[in-house]
């Protein structure tokens, strides 16, 4: 492997847990907050959530550059740079005094955003292959994953006991731990044989040969339409339940931690039925839990929405909630492998479709909000569907062949 077994080497995946973790955070931290920015800056709904959307853009973006250039110059300086980045956006965020200046910190921080998931999932790949990779992402991804749940409750508290900005005060002071930890603690896992000389004509090809990658497509695909409904949920779903019922802040913080709870378990049992199924029947389980669960709300939400309690109807996302563990985890793994050499663009690329539908999906939902979840149901029905849809067109193909 050309590194030499250290503390810091096997370390490598719970750097980047802190690093996923404190950058996913910074996306909806700040969800319960909304109602809050909307009266400061004196906008309605569909241009706060355009904060967030243009964050997720921003994410997209700079991931894309990231992945290259960290297959050229090394995981480390890569990572230094966006985690410095991010800080300096964070910072810029407490000091907005206009929409238009916070709408532009949004977009730096996003910036920077963008390095923790594409160059550190990439590391991670640089020391684990096959199933122990995949057991690998599945253990992250309970504890990353659990980071955009547990988000609207650290902001529900922050929403209900000081301003607007401090979200983001909590976001740089994390930042500047962040920085700290990889400029002085974090190893370099990408040896120097296995590196590539960067161009942006060399970025081109390993985007256009990822392009014609069939296999890579619809793994990423599937990725893409299962997260673009999940964002949708974490981002809007405030608007629903605290603007729309006026649900206290920190009632719905707990309500959604309920459902990470879930997550979690979904996690610990992953790690036993990965010893027992392979890969694509774990990815199918997960796809049907999705399904089952957005067309149960679908067909219940308008019967019931105002007849039965709360909390009864959000325990119907739990199925839901529990399958995305199983999907993102395999999916992630399947990807990764169909990118070969081409590691770092596939990251990139894997997480720019991803986060880029993220951003449509909540700035759609954005503009169809009625108070209601009926908008935030029909689009997951519509891309958890298609993610299954896409999944069976794949298998049926490779059954053919």
């Amino acid at each position: 492997m050309g590194l030499s077994v250290s503390w810091r080497v096997k370390g490598v995946p719970w750097f980047i847990l802190v690093a996923i973790v404190v950058t996913e955070l910074a996306t909806s931290i700040y969800a319960p907050s909304l109602p809050k920015i909307s009266e400061v800056f004196g906008i309605n709904e569909a241009l706060t959530e355009l904060t967030i959307s243009i964050n997720i853009i921003a994410f997209a973006l700079s991931g894309l550059l990231y992945g290259p250039l960290s297959d050229s110059y090394g995981r480390r300086p890569v990572l230094i740079v966006g985690i410095g980045v991010f800080f300096l956006g964070s910072l810029l965020c407490i000091f907005s005094d206009s929409y238009s200046s916070f709408l532009i910190s949004r977009f730096i921080q996003g910036l920077g955003q963008g390095v923790a998931l594409v160059v550190g999932l990439t590391s991670i790949k640089d020391l684990y292959k096959g199933e122990e990779a995949a057991k690998l992402f599945a253990l992250l991804g309970m504890v990353i994953s659990l980071s955009p749940g547990f988000a609207p409750m650290i902001g529900g508290y922050l929403a209900a006991h000081f301003s607007w900005s401090s979200p983001f005060v909590v976001m740089a002071i994390l930042g500047a731990f962040l920085w700290g930890l990889f400029f002085f603690v974090f190893p370099e896992t990408l040896v120097s044989e296995n590196r590539s000389v960067f161009s942006f004509q060399q970025m081109k090809k390993s985007y256009l040969r990822l392009l014609r990658n069939k296999v890579f497509l619809r793994y990423a695909v599937i990725r893409v339409l299962t997260m673009g409904w999940f964002w949708g949920e974490v981002t809007n779903l405030p608007l629903v339940y605290i603007d729309g019922l006026k649900m206290a802040s920190q009632k719905y913080g707990v309500l959604w931690g309920v459902g990470m709870f879930v997550y979690a378990l979904s996690n610990i049992t992953l790690q036993r039925v990965l010893s027992r199924w392979n890969l694509q029947q774990v990815l199918l389980a997960g796809l049907l839990f999705c399904v089952v669960s957005l067309l149960i709300q679908a067909v219940l939400y308008p019967l019931f929405w105002d007849i039965w309690p709360i909390e009864i109807l959000h325990s119907i996302k739990f199925a839901g909630i529990f399958g995305i563990a199983y999907v993102m985890s395999t999916v992630t793994t399947l990807a990764f492998e169909a990118s070969g050499k081409d590691a770092g663009a596939g990251s990139a690329l894997l997480f720019a479709f991803q986060m880029g539908l993220g951003a449509v999906v909540i700035f759609m939902e954005g503009l169809f909000y009625n108070g209601t979840p009926y908008p935030i149901v029909a689009f997951g029905v519509a891309l958890s569907g298609g993610a299954l849809a896409l999944y069976w067109y794949q298998r049926h193909k490779r059954f053919e062949n």
